[in-house]
Parts: structure tokens; C-alpha cells; sequence
């Protein structure tokens, strides 16, 4: 199916009320361009190989962690694994309409690149498709990363990675160091809807 642009939809939009869809449909369907999106949470922090989970500050890792992440730093290497997992909520609340609309779209894809201290590193897709349900509900969508952080932050050496790694782990100050530049695209039953703009995803706030 072709990429629906807004200026296109609105069209059919408009045609679709002509047609006897109606006009409630019509309101539903262009609600689906307001899917709202946030950092949820982030699970399964591991970097240089070593988990990060349950741990607060750089004390917490043990000799030998600290240790495995000294060889790592010297080899000019920290690679962090993590799944963030995005929060998407369709505000359309899905009583449905004569037409049998009910609100319901699928997430079809989401071009992403995750900005760590507003610098870009790595960029990716959705590994499938996620139905998001016309019910005012949030559906979490997982995407697993991982990154080479010495590539993107040499200049704040092992202490500086090691309390980055620390403050993502389950969302410890992540607010304002780690977002998600966003171009997603939404499949209804008239067609993909690709989102104009290009959004910023952050922690605990839906945009």
C-alpha cells in the first residue's frame, strides 16, 4: 500500500464523508495522526557484557566488573545493550461508529535514531508490526539496541559511560540524556498514514 502524505488523506478524508462513510468516521480516522509516544522504561542495561540492573553508582560494580570494563575502555570499546521500551497511545477511545470503525491502527514502522546527551548514534526500524488498539489504552512496543558507546563518548572516559549506563538503567535520570528522534508510520484500513514530521520521543512524556 501507498504511503498516505496528510495533505492526501485529508482528501480522501473529505470524499470518504461525500460517500457515505461519515463524518465520524472521517474524525476517527484522522485522530489515528495523534498516536502519543514516550520512553516507558528500559530493561536489560548490560554494558561491556556487564549487567547493569540493580546497581545506583559506580561503587556498586564489583572487582571483576570493574575490572572487565577497564579492559573494555583500553581496547577502546564499551558496547551497551538495552530494550527500551516505547509507550504508544491511540486517544481515540474505540466506541466505534456505524461504519464499523472502532479506532484500532497498527503501528507499521517507525524509523528511529536514538540521540544519547543530544548526540546521534545508531538509527533502526521496528522488528514488526504493533496493533495499537482504539481503546485510550498504551501499548508497549520493545526495541532492542545496542551501541558502541566509546565511538560517540571518548571524551567522557570509563567514569563518565559507566554513570551514563547507570542513569538509563530503569529510567534513573534518563529524562533528559537519552531520546528518541521518531518517523513512524500508521496502517489503517484506507491506507498507510506516514506521520509529516519527524518527532522527539522522551522519557514520561507523550508527544
Amino acid at each position: 500500500m501507498k504511503t498516505i502524505h496528510s495533505n492526501l488523506l485529508l482528501s480522501i478524508c473529505l470524499l470518504a464523508c461525500i460517500s457515505f462513510q461519515g463524518c465520524s468516521t472521517v474524525q476517527g480516522i484522522m485522530s489515528l495522526q495523534q498516536l502519543t509516544y514516550s520512553i516507558h522504561s528500559i530493561e536489560s542495561v548490560y554494558l561491556g557484557g556487564v549487567s547493569v540492573g540493580g546497581k545506583k553508582e559506580i561503587n556498586d560494580f564489583s572487582v571483576k566488573e570493574t575490572l572487565t570494563l577497564a579492559l573494555m575502555v583500553s581496547t577502546k570499546k564499551m558496547p551497551l545493550r538495552m530494550t527500551v521500551n516505547i509507550a504508544v497511545k491511540n486517544p481515540n477511545k474505540g466506541m466505534g461508529d456505524a461504519n464499523g470503525f472502532n479506532g484500532s491502527a497498527t503501528l507499521k514502522s517507525m524509523d528511529w535514531r536514538l540521540l544519547i546527551d543530544d548526540i546521534p548514534t545508531i538509527n533502526g526500524n521496528l522488528p514488526k508490526a504493533f496493533d495499537i488498539p482504539g481503546n485510550g489504552q498504551t501499548t508497549i512496543v520493545p526495541i532492542e539496541m545496542s551501541v558502541e558507546l566509546y565511538e560517540y563518548l571518548e571524551q567522557k572516559g570509563y567514569e563518565g559511560m559507566a554513570n551514563l549506563a547507570l542513569a538509563i538503567s530503569g529510567l534513573g535520570g534518563a529524562g533528559t540524556r537519552l531520546k528518541i528522534d521518531a518517523l513512524p508510520t500508521v496502517s489503517t484500513f484506507i491506507g498507510d498514514i506516514q506521520y509529516p514530521n519527524r518527532i522527539t520521543i522522551v522519557d514520561k512524556e507523550f508527544r
